[in-house]
């Protein structure tokens, strides 16, 4: 099932087991392992936030309660995820994670794109601590960071996701005493090293995994897989891993740039604490449909490498290729963006290529073994150059992160978008998209601009797909009201607040932003559609018949099953330093149009009032209406 993102999701059939999942965006995952535990499981969680981030969650009735609770996390999803959100759309990460086995309930809490897995009640006994539940919070670290990387957001065989245990308090332990539990279960487990773009980390392999039902088939109506693979791992160079009976390898090819360096993991790794453990239990295919691709087959499938019935084969399935890439087996198309890469050849050394148009093309081989399955993470990478002439030793930041002063090369950056900012003393911030492909260099030539009077915006745009985000071009954008074009659009703008309309083409919902502009800077502005439908503020000015004063009215429409918690409104006078906020009353008989009136003392000597409205919900969204003016007389 699809979990929408703004809302708690809550199964009342506690019997079976279900998944919740996210495409993007904003979720509260609470999962209960057994009984109709949701009324504990909150207060719980709220008690353990309040506790953990010295913050009050008000509590009320059960649904005020996950209302708060959800919006505490889309806060901090908005100030923790800003910048990391423009990674791609193939990258999956959860900036915060809060989990605990409280009873008969394992919890599940993270911001971010999210997914979370329940067991059915006898493979969740395997998933509490030893000893049994702890009925007080015990598994809540001082820092707790979560970094998943992630194959692409439709899931299938083989994909790999890897947890980083950096900062997770206490991890080790508690994942040695936990595959003790597994092994003492009788699940055939292997606690093993796992090694990511940032750090080391842990993973339990789990060997039997339980499909989704997101498809729209039940639970009960699917099957079980035991996956016995082995961890296989390569680093540097051209080097080469062997363990057991399979083995991969990655080369370069002549004339390539750099050798590719291409990491193996084993099919299911999943994770060593309670609740993340949950969360990387993801979907695997029913046992007849994985048979059928082992053979080469399945309704529905493009070519793959021919193998006579009843032939010994090997398999290969590969992780993290980018959506909308083709891959090869030794020349020949074999699978495309909307099949599984899962394939089967005759044992021996093989060439697997994945292609991507404005990615690049990977090259690896693989060993195959009679019987085996061999993974295959591959790795899109490349380098990001950056100059700043005649001026050099500015800061560069490559989505947010400082990565050195110019001149630099930015190493083994992920293929794809990326924000390049730059700046320096005297200098106005200067910023630009670039397309990283694989083992090429992305130059970015950086003209430093003495601070002046305006400041340069860029909007772009991309909308949601199946596939998650994905560019899009030509939809209408209005600047403080005014349309000014179609994206891509770059526009100068004075110093202040600005309004970023962005209105989609099929007359979907609109995405409004409020920025600030600095004089010199360069900004970046990306907007987001075809989510979850936003609250919609429409204002307008009110002259008063008795004295001429000034009220300013703000109409919400949109969605309907979000709690206003207040209405504020932002006025900033022509002559003016300082800006004022306002806030605006629901007027009377009305559910959804709020006011205010304008001091006259914020009047008195103005030429022009700019303003622009503001709603904040329970759950700490906001929304805002288009920037305005108005005549002060």
């Amino acid at each position: 099932m699809d979990l929408d993102l703004n809302l708690v999701s809550h199964v009342s059939d506690e019997s079976r087991s279900f998944v919740l999942t996210g495409k993007a965006g904003n979720c509260l995952c609470v999962v209960s392992v057994e009984g109709d535990t949701t009324g504990k499981t909150m207060k719980w969680l709220r008690e353990a936030i309040e506790q953990r981030f010295e913050r009050t969650i008000v509590s009320g009735t059960a649904s005020d309660e996950k209302a708060a609770l959800v919006g505490f996390f889309q806060s901090c999803h908005r100030k923790v995820f800003t910048e990391i959100e423009q990674r791609g759309r193939d990258v999956g990460q959860v900036s915060m994670v809060v989990a605990n086995a409280v009873g008969e309930t394992v919890v599940l809490a993270s911001v971010g794109n999210c997914a979370a897995y329940r067991l059915a009640p006898s493979r969740a006994e395997t998933l509490l601590p030893p000893g049994g539940a702890a009925e007080e919070p015990s598994f809540l670290g001082q820092t707790l960071k979560v970094r998943v990387e992630m194959t692409r957001q439709k899931l299938y065989p083989g994909a790999s996701y890897v947890l980083s245990s950096e900062k997770l308090e206490g991890f080790s332990d508690w994942a040695g005493k936990l595959e003790e539990a597994l092994g003492g279960a009788g699940l055939d487990s292997e606690l093993m090293a796992a090694e990511i773009s940032e750090g080391r980390g842990s993973a339990i392999g789990i060997l039997e995994i339980r499909r989704a039902a997101s498809d729209g088939s039940r639970p009960e109506d699917e099957w079980y897989k035991e996956l016995r693979d082995e961890l296989i791992r390569a680093s540097g160079e051209g080097s080469v891993k062997q363990e057991g009976a399979s083995a991969w390898r990655a080369q370069a090819r002549p004339g390539r740039r750099r050798a590719l360096s291409v990491q193996g993991l084993s099919v299911a790794l999943a994770v060593g604490a309670v609740a993340v453990l949950l969360y990387f239990l993801w979907v695997y295919w029913a046992e007849p449909r994985l048979h059928a691709l082992s053979q080469g087959g399945g309704e529905g499938d493009g070519p793959r490498t021919a193998v006579s019935e009843g032939a010994i084969t090997g398999a290969v399935t590969l992780g993290s290729v980018p959506a909308g890439s083709e891959v090869l087996l030794d020349g020949k198309l074999v699978a495309s963006e909307a099949q599984v890469p899962h394939l089967s050849a005759s044992p021996g050394t093989h060439e697997v290529t994945v292609r991507h148009g404005e990615l690049g093309e990977w090259v690896g081989e693989v060993v195959l073994e009679a019987g085996d399955t061999t993974l295959i993470n591959v790795s899109f990478t490349g380098d990001i150059a950056v100059s700043s002439p005649p001026k050099e030793g500015l800061s560069v930041f490559v989505d947010g992160v400082f990565r050195g002063h110019t001149p630099c090369l930015v190493e083994s950056v992920e293929a794809g978008s990326h924000i390049v900012a730059v700046g320096g003393k005297g200098l106005g911030p200067w910023e630009e998209e670039v397309l990283v492909a694989h083992e090429g260099v992305a130059e970015v030539q950086v003209t430093p601009v003495e601070v002046s009077e305006t400041g340069t915006v860029k909007v772009t745009c991309k909308r949601m797909t199946e596939r998650g985000y994905e560019k899009s071009a030509g939809e209408e954008v209005f600047v403080d009201g005014q349309k000014r074009g179609s994206t891509p659009l770059e526009v100068r703008l004075k110093p202040g607040f600005h309004s970023i309309r962005v209105s989609p083409k099929d007359g979907s919902h609109p995405s409004v932003q409020i920025f600030e502009v600095r004089a010199g800077a360069r900004h970046f502005v990306q907007a987001e559609l075809g989510g979850v439908e936003p609250i919609l503020i429409d204002c307008r000015e009110v002259r008063t018949e008795t004295d001429g004063g000034l009220v300013i009215h703000a109409a919400l429409s949109g969605r309907q099953d979000l709690r206003i918690a207040e209405v504020t409104l932002y006025l900033k006078g022509s002559s003016r330093r300082e800006a004022r906020w306002l806030p605006m009353v629901l007027v009377p008989g009305s559910r959804s149009i709020y006011a205010a009136a304008v001091p006259k003392e914020l009047i008195a000597g103005q030429d022009e009032l700019r303003y622009f409205a503001r709603a904040t919900t329970s759950n700490g969204m906001e929304y805002f209406s288009d920037m305005r003016s108005v005549s002060a007389e």
